[in-house]
């Protein structure tokens, strides 16, 4: 979602936008209709969006004071969460990973992400580390871009371009979290998570 889209087929169209946790809340203006000032939410994939909770106001303060109440409790909500995983809230840089060459093949190697490519709330390493687990981009010398990944925290798939990619975490610069975690999906789950588990314990101590 973007300052000046559309909502969906109205006529409403977005003044200010707050993405929060994956989801958008946004303040929209409509001069011709009877309740010109609308408040909503917006969630987004790879294929649709769906807007959600769409409030429309006659009076702009009233409209302005729901929007940012929205957006406080989202906070809040985003903070208790991270809380409760009892990990710290630290980002990873290049300092703690292996910078990755045209040549390096990454697949069952534990990546970083690079900050740049996350939301400001989701750049921590929490949701920096992953294992990769294919992807034309994840091969050597190849021409691909896609990424395709498997999340230490979660369980969550996901897809990144391999630009995105920061580099190979250091051995000692793994959070003691993500070591346990590692530990876990490989007693769970075993080679279903990347190729072979014995390469990612491998791929640690580069």
């Amino acid at each position: 979602m973007n300052i000046g889209d559309k909502v969906g087929d109205t006529k409403y169209v977005t003044e200010q936008d707050i993405c929060i946790g994956g989801n958008h809340y946004f303040f929209a203006y409509d001069k011709g209709n009877e309740y010109p000032y609308m408040v909503g939410e917006y969630q987004a994939n790879e294929l649709f969006g769906i807007y959600d909770n769409c409030v429309g106001y006659s009076d702009y303060l009233t409209a302005m004071s729901e929007w940012s109440k929205r957006i406080s409790d989202a906070i809040t909500q985003f903070q208790t969460e991270r809380k409760a995983t009892g990990i710290e809230p630290i980002t990873l840089s290049k300092d703690d990973v292996f910078p990755l060459s045209y040549a390096d093949n990454i697949v069952d190697k534990i990546v970083v992400i690079k900050p740049s490519a996350l939301r400001r709330e989701y750049q921590t390493s929490e949701h920096q580390l992953y294992f990769c687990v294919g992807g034309f981009g994840a091969e050597g010398n190849s021409r691909g871009c896609a990424v395709f990944l498997h999340s230490i925290i979660d369980d969550r798939h996901t897809r990144f371009n391999r630009e995105d990619i920061l580099g190979i975490i250091k051995a000692d610069k793994i959070p003691e979290w993500a070591n346990d975690k590692v530990n876990e999906l490989i007693a769970k789950n075993g080679n279903n998570i990347v190729s072979a588990s014995s390469s990612i314990v491998k791929s640690i101590k580069r």
